[in-house]
């Protein structure tokens, strides 16, 4: 539902007020080709339930002067209930068998309900001088505050994810027999919460677009933000593990407290502070005077806001999945306690309460990560109605936030080289497409991991591209807009959740391994064309046509560690890093076209606008392929290599046309 408000009070006085009200469902879950070719007793359901509020108040002071005023709020809850009733330890966790990719039991990820809540005030002032100190001015002025809050509440009924190969409980990362692998998630019961982040923002600027003569405009401005973060109070109760007879709580107490411990950690406020100038110039000029020839340029560098998602790293008591490699001694496929069974953990970090180390998960004196621009363009107008420009674009973004190990530097002595053969796209050897692969075995005796969110020096992320763009405003019963755009996004710094979580790793060089190259959004060739036209008996018809360029992946392998590399024992049994450049390959293009039918009514002083709308008109369709199983696989201890399980099989399938009906009334 969508409700708008505008109200002239007076004739000073204006507002305009909207509440919009948004619930989707998606049951089950259905984006996962491989889940419709599994017996999971309990899928997942998708549910996404926002309400916005936005109010604007101007107050006309006189001709030259005037405030506006500006509130919003967002309230929205995506939950990931599970379909399906669950009581009881007899509940089946969750099961993958890593070669058929078939699935039972749970659904393999967690539920829970994501609470975002976020509202923002402003106050602006704008005042137009004329013949001040050389030209004339549009001064402006403002203030805004902003306050946004996260919280995560849910529970799993079993915390298990078991993990078969072909049929058998083992999991074999290598020819060792009776070996198997499963994960264990500590958040099973809900008295794990809060698990909530907030943030506030304040932020003030200045402008003055400044006209010097009949051919230049200049625009110069700064602006001010400054983020604060926290985390609340939180209270951890342990649990005991009625799945498989305390088999957790045993191997590992630290993380898997039994019922009747306590874990509790006090507010941290000030855990992230961001402080930032953001300068403005920018500059028009009238190459001849007419108004039909334009010349552009600016130059900006301006702060990333604070994300409550960066926070949520640093909340404490952080629940965890741990892996851990099994070894099935007296061969029943049970998981017996120990010394009947053996168990070694995966890398993990402890559960923290004390607020100086707490503190120190956040380097001091971190800054807001930033981004420099360049742009610089021509706008030349062909007709009354028409015009086309070409655009630059240069960005440069650096200072990001990332994770550093302040115990295991990436080039410390922890870190022992260990050089395999790759045997190439191919997956063969002696074909002369192979290449020698150094990766990185971390010894088992390192120190424990403590990770740091710090701003990275070495990351960068880069952007060039040119527009050229054609407008056609309405005029003689049509108009048309078109764009292309030719461009290049590249770095060692991808986008997505991790990145604003401070999480992209930075201190494991496998993960360096081939790490420079194109990152996942970039789309060297996107164009776009919108079209409307009036017809007859008050017809409207508009069209919208897009082709994008696919998306970037690359070739992974998984190298697998014998048991001693250099006379030292690895942490883990495996690495997976790039075989080649990052973004070196890419998925197939996009090309979609929609397109709207609508016709209107007149009775008196009411206007009836009926409409309909296709999407996607053409059918266009396409398979996601699981990018890293696409090629690639598992180089053994033994020099032997296997492909990926689902190698050239896709993940999820797109492409639905889709119809809509709509209605509007004026008044």
């Amino acid at each position: 539902g969508l409700g708008k408000i505008t109200w002239q009070i007076t004739d000073n006085l204006k507002w305009f007020g909207m509440y919009q009200y948004n619930k989707g469902e998606e049951y089950p879950e259905m984006w996962s080709v491989t889940k419709q070719f599994s017996a999971l007793e309990s899928q997942k359901i998708y549910v996404d339930d926002s309400t916005t509020i936005s109010s604007v108040m101007t107050f006309v002071l006189n001709q030259n002067s005037f405030f506006e005023g500006r509130f919003g709020y967002v309230d929205r809850v995506m939950s990931l209930p599970f379909s399906g009733e669950w009581v009881g330890p007899e509940n089946r966790g969750s099961h993958i068998d890593r070669t058929t990719q078939y699935e039972w039991g749970m659904a393999d990820s967690n539920v829970y309900d994501y609470i975002r809540k976020m509202w923002n005030a402003g106050l602006n002032f704008t005042n137009f001088q004329d013949d001040l100190l050389g030209g004339d001015h549009e001064f402006k002025a403002g203030f805004e505050y902003a306050s946004g809050s996260a919280d995560r509440q849910g529970v799993r009924p079993n915390p298990y994810f078991y993990q078969w190969n072909n049929g058998e409980p083992w999991y074999y990362s290598d020819s060792e027999a009776y070996k198997g692998r499963f994960a264990v998630y500590n958040g099973a019961v809900e008295n794990l919460r809060p698990h909530m982040a907030s943030l506030y923002r304040m932020s003030a600027f200045i402008q003055d677009t400044f006209n010097i003569g009949e051919k230049m405009t200049l625009n110069l401005g700064f602006r001010y933000d400054y983020s604060n973060g926290s985390v609340p109070a939180k209270r951890y109760e342990g649990w005991d593990d009625v799945w498989e007879n305390g088999l957790v709580n045993t191997i590992l107490p630290e993380i898997f407290q039994p019922a009747g411990s306590v874990l509790e950690s006090p507010p941290i406020d000030d855990i992230m502070t961001y402080s930032f100038l953001s300068p403005r110039l920018g500059v028009t000029y009238d190459l001849f005077g007419n108004g039909k020839t334009l010349l552009k340029a600016a130059y900006s560098v301006y702060g990333e806001t604070m994300f409550v998602t960066t926070l949520e790293a640093l909340i404490p008591l952080q629940d965890r999945t741990v892996t851990f490699d099994w070894w099935d001694d007296n061969k029943n496929g049970r998981f017996d306690l120990p010394p009947t069974d053996r168990y070694v953990p995966g890398g993990y970090q402890l559960m923290d309460t004390d607020v100086e180390p707490l503190r120190a998960k956040v380097a001091d004196n971190i800054s807001s990560p930033y981004t420099t621009e360049i742009t610089a363009g021509v706008v030349q107008e062909v007709g009354r109605d028409f015009s086309i420009s070409l655009n630059y674009t240069y960005k440069k973004g650096q200072n990001f936030l990332g994770a550093l190990n302040t115990n295991i530097e990436k080039d410390s002595e922890w870190w022992i080289p260990y050089t395999v053969t790759d045997p190439g796209d191919d997956g063969k050897l002696g074909t002369g497409d192979e290449q020698d692969l150094t990766v990185f075995m971390l010894r088992k005796d390192a120190p424990s991991n403590f990770i740091q969110t710090n701003n990275i020096d070495e990351g960068w992320r880069k952007y060039w591209g040119l527009t050229f763009l054609i407008m056609k405003r309405m005029s003689n019963g049509w108009m048309f807009n078109g764009s292309v755009v030719y461009s290049k996004a590249y770095g060692n710094f991808p986008h997505g959740y991790l990145t604003y979580r401070g999480n992209q790793n930075f201190w494991d060089p496998n993960v360096d391994i081939n790490r420079e190259g194109r990152l996942e959004y970039d789309r060297p060739l996107i164009v776009k064309l919108m079209s409307s036209v009036e017809l007859p008996y008050k017809f409207m018809l508009s069209g919208y046509f897009r082709h994008y360029s696919g998306a970037h992946f690359e070739r992974q392998v998984t190298v697998y560690f014998p048991d001693t590399v250099a006379g030292y024992q690895p942490r883990s049994s495996s690495v997976t890093v790039n075989a080649e450049p990052e973004g070196n390959r890419d998925h197939a293009s996009t090309t979609t076209m929609d397109i709207r039918l609508e016709k209107l009514f007149e009775f008196g002083k009411f206007h009836v606008g009926v409409w309909l709308d296709a999407f996607n008109l053409f059918g266009h369709s396409e398979f996601s392929w699981s990018q890293s199983r696409l090629v690639g696989g598992y180089i053994y201890t033994d020099g032997s290599y296997a492909r990926y399980s689902r190698y050239g099989q896709p993940s999820a399938v797109y492409g639905t046309r889709e119809f809509a009906f709509g209605a509007r009334i004026r008044f």
